[in-house]
């Protein structure tokens, strides 16, 4: 799934100059450049949020009456909040465990404008296994997804090039508008990671 690692290439240097938790930061820009995926005073939910970066990035751009929520399993470093920006919530916990799936949707407090995802399993390097292994994690969060979108929302997840992921990309046709992938300039030269953008949720089981 990836080549010779490169851990502080020019994004992570640029991360650290600019104050962003990781160098991921510029992935979600880039996203929510090409696609419109953070709008202002939206509500938003970053499942696999850990270190942060795409926490700022969705706060600042959801600006001072959006609220982004974040869960994951490692405990963050509290990040500064800015009157400009949307208050963060962080949730420490596994986003596939129901009691941590009804704190998130409290901390929302209404239904998501967005759910975002930069989640990935531990990498064993055996590619089948691992691409196996993402789009399981990358299901369960869509599930919980599919209870929190409003109406014509956003989902964002990270995948690995297989046909596990293109049955998946697939089975989203029904739910959304558009079906869109970006392989990112800011990824890692060495990763095969792309990102699934599903923009226009509809889901007719639902009465928002």
């Amino acid at each position: 799934m990836s080549g010779v690692y490169q851990r502080k290439d020019h994004f992570y240097n640029l991360a650290k100059n600019e104050g962003y938790r990781s160098r991921a930061a510029y992935k979600l820009m880039e996203l929510d450049k090409k696609f419109n995926i953070i709008p202002l005073g939206g509500r938003i939910l970053d499942a696999g949020c850990f270190p942060g970066g795409w926490l700022q990035v969705a706060a600042h751009k959801a600006g001072s009456k959006g609220k982004v929520v974040g869960v994951d399993l490692d405990p963050i470093e509290p990040i500064r909040h800015s009157e400009k920006h949307a208050p963060i919530e962080f949730i420490l916990g596994d986003i596939t465990d129901a009691g941590i799936r009804d704190k998130a949707r409290d901390a929302l407090a209404g239904h998501a404008d967005a759910v975002i995802s930069d989640i990935s399993p531990k990498l064993s390097g055996i590619r089948f296994r691992d691409v196996a292994n993402s789009i399981d994690l990358v299901s369960q969060t869509f599930e919980f997804a599919k209870e929190l979108l409003c109406n014509k929302g956003t989902f964002v997840a990270k995948l690995f090039p297989g046909q596990e992921s293109e049955d998946f990309i697939k089975g989203l046709r029904s739910q959304f508008d558009k079906i869109g992938r970006s392989h990112l300039s800011s990824s890692r030269k060495t990763s095969s990671e792309f990102y699934l953008v599903a923009t226009g949720f509809h889901n007719l089981e639902r009465k928002d």
